[in-house]
């Protein structure tokens, strides 16, 4: 080949590569991202407001999150056995960052999960918040040393059981956040979401006030349950601060769990000396002497119900009150801990199943003639449910035709009636453990209710009360009252 012939290759080969160059797609026309990270994330923004007129309320009931869009995710692209996001909704007023996750199938968030699913909150310009949902650990800056507590950040979570969707507030205020900062919100471990950008450009909601803990004047009677964490009422530093709860509410009935040394005897000794109603009555209790120890009190007259000898998961009374009306008390406190699917969650469906057959044979007649005055009385179920696998224990007594009803605390939105007092690493976040179901109106008909945590009481409701700002911490679980009208 000439000299000429070779410099006309050249040239056309030249003119080839620079014709190609002119025509090839770009970096946009074949959908790669040249935006900087900064940039990407601002388009991943939602606007998180909720209504004007809305709030929320971490009570397992997902209403007051229907006009906040989702952040979608894809199903089927998590591990396996593993929380598996659909999508997450979030909301914000001051500091405080509200997260509502749909997950693709039923599980429990916080145990029973091979591969956890991690929550991460970064404070532009400032620290991070990490929550291992199945460590149940939060720590700071990506570091796992640097741990911080559920109550430190007043956590909320709903529901305690396995559910498809959750719910949880905290207050980002102790990782450096203030009104006006961003804040970049990812998840990562069992999926990956994120990061979404979220403006702290709403002001916080306003102080809740308490609300009136007195009785309607049509009450019939009132009733309590409170789990006395591990015979608290006999403990000498524990026991002065549940007396002055028990005399504050001034229940006409309270169920009790966890009175494992009490006896019959004694808690009606203690009662007495409480005096609830400061009228100096004498109080009748019965103590099922069951290592789970539960115990029913009333100034009226009591009829034991049947229940198994031994992991009956509950007692239950037909009680007389003092004006002559007959209601069933139930005082339920089935088998703790496990998770969906777990032993522990089948023994609690069969402990509760054993309720629906006691009320079932009741209404048949099928108890005893001295219970024949009892048959078509109001039921009432309170109690520490330990729902904490599935809600089929729960499912199991609203199928029976008794209301669950989601009673709220004295002060805020919320219905958590359960604590981690040391708050410790590993601590399941707080959440409702304690229960009201009871017979529909017209047997029963609800009037006041309110789950009670002095330290969200101010000096002069404390003072007005009889109470200290600390008392509630004497149980890990909080007192809830319930009043009815029958």
């Amino acid at each position: 080949m000439t000299a000429r012939k070779l410099l006309a290759l050249a040239l056309a080969l030249a003119f080839s590569l620079f014709a190609c160059s002119k025509n090839s797609p770009t970096a946009a026309d074949i959908g790669v991202d040249q935006r900087s990270p900064d940039q990407q994330v601002a388009d991943a923004s939602v606007d998180a407001l909720p209504p004007a007129s809305g709030s929320f309320a971490i009570d397992g009931d997902f209403d007051d999150w229907k006009d906040i869009a989702a952040v979608a995710d894809p199903a089927g692209d998590a591990k396996a056995d593993s929380p598996d996001l659909t999508g997450v909704r979030i909301a914000r007023r001051g500091t405080r960052l509200y997260l509502q996750l749909d997950l693709a199938e039923e599980l429990n968030l916080f145990r029973g999960a091979a591969t956890t699913l991690r929550i991460i909150v970064q404070v532009v310009g400032k620290k991070s918040l990490t929550i291992d949902t199945f460590a149940r650990t939060l720590y700071l800056d990506g570091d796992p040393q640097q741990t911080t507590g559920w109550r430190v950040i007043d956590a909320h979570a709903a529901p305690a059981f396995a559910s498809a969707r959750y719910e949880l507030s905290f207050d980002l205020a102790t990782a450096g956040a203030a009104a006006g900062d961003e804040l970049l919100v990812s998840f990562d471990g069992s999926d990956t979401l994120g990061p979404i950008r979220v403006p702290l450009d709403a002001p916080a909601d306003p102080a809740p006030m308490a609300r009136d803990i007195a009785r309607q004047a049509d009450t019939t009677f009132r009733i309590a349950t409170y789990n006395t964490f591990n015979d608290g009422l006999d403990d000498s530093v524990r026991g002065p601060p549940m007396a002055r709860v028990i005399k504050a509410v001034k229940a006409d009935i309270y169920c009790l769990q966890e009175i494992r040394n009490g006896t019959s005897a004694t808690i009606a000794a203690h009662f007495k000396a409480i005096d609830p109603h400061g009228d100096g009555a004498d109080w009748n209790a019965d103590h099922d002497g069951d290592s789970v120890g539960r115990a029913i009190v009333t100034r009226g007259t009591m009829l034991p119900l049947p229940a198994p000898a031994t992991m009956a998961g509950y007692m239950a009374r037909a009680v007389t009150l003092t004006g002559g009306q007959r209601v069933v008390v139930v005082n339920m406190h089935p088998k703790c801990c496990g998770y969906a699917g777990s032993w522990e969650d089948a023994l609690r469906l069969t402990q509760m199943q054993g309720v629906t057959k006691m009320i079932a044979d009741l209404r048949a007649g099928s108890l005893g003639s001295a219970l024949d005055p009892f048959r078509d009385a109001p039921v009432v179920v309170v109690g520490d449910s330990n729902a904490v696998g599935s809600r089929r224990s729960i499912d199991e007594l609203t199928n029976a035709g008794l209301t669950w009803w989601s009673v709220k605390q004295l002060v805020g939105p919320e219905t958590g009636t359960w604590r981690n007092l040391q708050d410790e690493p590993g601590a399941f976040p707080p959440g409702t453990l304690d229960l009201v179901l009871h017979s529909a109106a017209p047997l029963l008909e609800q009037r006041n209710s309110f789950v009670l945590d002095t330290r969200e009481l101010d000096a002069a409701a404390l003072t007005s009360l009889g109470l200290m700002a600390d008392d509630s911490e004497a149980s890990d679980h909080l007192i809830v009252l319930a009043d009815f009208k029958l």
